[in-house]
């Protein structure tokens, strides 16, 4: 039985009133309640939490966010978001990324939001993404009358600061909304800790290893993918997208990499993809999963779009120039495995300032930033020098060291791609001394991106399909 079907036997046995909005699919509830014309405030958004003691499922309006202060008090335990492992286990029947928000079905216990419950009707999910489920006010206290009720969560609306309380220490320790809902003695972010990050992924290491051997050709890397039946989908997809246009058909991976793809964006691509595997981060939001590997994906075509037009006397691989692109936020996905709760707030902050950078909420909000924890995690896993310098320097405007081109390069492309709404540069105006550095003009810059924009649409699709490699 799906979950749908679950949910709807549930509220028919409990004689409960329903209707049935379907819409689109979407990588998100916001936009499902965009799309559906509903009120946030309506849209009951469920999280799965858990501790040593087991999980529970916190209930709240889709236009507020928790507060883990208030939560810790309420439920007398200290919970965190749990691991795609136990969300699937629990919701064995769900479609990847929808957590249904009545626990009764699913035989365990919840948590709900009173600012939800005062709502008079609300929209929730009944296991899918393309259906949502409209039930009076009353009856939705009805089906939660053996939860626990209290107030955890705080309006969004709040995370909304000026930036200037973000440059201002003092200040923003005394904004509502920041500090205040995570406790600052419950953070435990000390570089120390990141000794506990994830190893690579074996497939990664074969990679690797094809990566640097000088004779390693295209049968070798398709002997090496082939075992993996997702990375094998992800090639697939992106040799089959309107993005390369080919004419004819692709059934095997070995055609999609002979035919479509080269070798090298192959294995960057298999890289890349199987790089993410160790990764447990939400899908949703600027900082989640999806929105990530579409920046990613931009970044890493737009580089190597962008390396073209260096001049010839600048000493760059190509294929590293692809890899930097798509792998120079994976100090995102590192601390986002290790810091769940910290992580969720990040990117509720980040979602509420879209003007403000990156770089400056993290260190007001975690006191650590992704340049940092990603140089850690390519010397963890033995990456090459050319991308722990990327990792560490692409927001570094001044930097001019070992293998400054790509950090360079990368910067450059993330302020391009900004005002399409991609990149977590803190300017659209790339930094003279970048294009001086790399040999570019602004105007030469600015036509190279436009020219990506206008065939790029099929990255976000593909952007969008890697929910999928979470579902096996």
């Amino acid at each position: 039985m799906s979950a749908q079907n679950r949910m709807l036997a549930y509220l028919q046995q409990a004689n409960i009133e329903y209707e049935m909005i379907e819409y689109e699919a979407t990588d998100s509830l916001q936009q499902a309640a965009l799309q559906c014309q509903v009120a946030s405030a309506q849209v009951a958004r469920a999280v799965l939490l858990g501790d040593e003691h087991g999980l529970l499922l916190v209930v709240l309006p889709l236009d507020h966010v928790i507060n883990f202060s208030r939560l810790f008090a309420l439920a007398g335990r200290e919970l965190e978001p749990v691991d795609r492992v136990a969300a699937r286990y629990v919701f064995t029947d769900c479609e990847t990324g929808s957590i249904p928000s009545i626990a009764a079905p699913f035989q365990i216990h919840a948590l709900v939001d009173n600012a939800l419950l005062a709502q008079q009707s609300i929209y929730l999910e009944g296991g899918s993404r393309s259906v949502m489920l409209r039930v009076s006010g009353e009856d939705f206290r009805h089906l939660h009358r053996a939860s626990a009720q209290g107030d955890f969560s705080t309006p969004a609306h709040q995370l909304q600061v000026h930036e200037h309380a973000f440059v201002n220490q003092g200040k923003f320790d005394r904004e509502q909304g920041i500090r205040q809902l995570r406790p600052v003695e419950g953070l435990r972010y000390n570089l120390e800790q990141l000794q506990k990050l994830p190893s690579m992924h074996p497939l990664s290491k074969r990679l690797l290893q094809l990566y640097h051997d000088p004779n390693a050709g295209i049968a070798q890397l398709v002997k090496v993918i082939e075992d993996d039946p997702s990375v094998t989908a992800q090639l697939l997809r992106h040799a089959r997208s309107a993005y390369y246009n080919y004419p004819g058909e692709i059934e095997t991976l070995s055609q999609a990499i002979n035919q479509v793809l080269g070798f090298d964006t192959a294995i960057n691509t298999a890289l890349g993809v199987s790089a993410l595997s160790p990764f447990d981060l939400p899908m949703e939001g600027p900082l989640g999963m999806i929105s990530l590997w579409r920046h990613a994906l931009h970044c890493a075509a737009l580089s190597r779009s962008m390396a073209s037009m260096l001049p010839r006397h600048l000493d760059y691989k190509p294929d590293l120039i692809y890899l930097a692109g798509l792998l120079h936020n994976f100090g995102f996905f590192a601390y986002g495995h290790l810091f769940k709760a910290e992580y969720f707030l990040l990117n509720q902050v980040v979602a509420a300032n879209p003007d403000v950078p990156v770089t400056l909420i993290e260190k007001r909000t975690l006191g650590l930033n992704h340049t940092q924890v990603g140089e850690l995690l390519m010397e963890a896993w033995n990456m090459p020098e050319i991308l722990r310098v990327t990792l560490s320097e692409h927001h570094n405007e001044t930097y001019q060291g070992k293998h400054s081109l790509y950090p360079n390069l990368i910067l450059l492309c993330n302020c391009l791609l900004k005002p399409y709404g991609l990149g977590d540069a803190a300017d659209e105006t790339p930094p003279a001394t970048i294009l001086n550095a790399l040999g570019l003009s602004l105007e030469q810059a600015r036509e190279v991106v436009e020219a990506h924009m206008e065939r790029a649409g099929p990255l976000d699709e593909i952007a969008s399909s890697i929910r999928q490699q979470w579902v096996a």
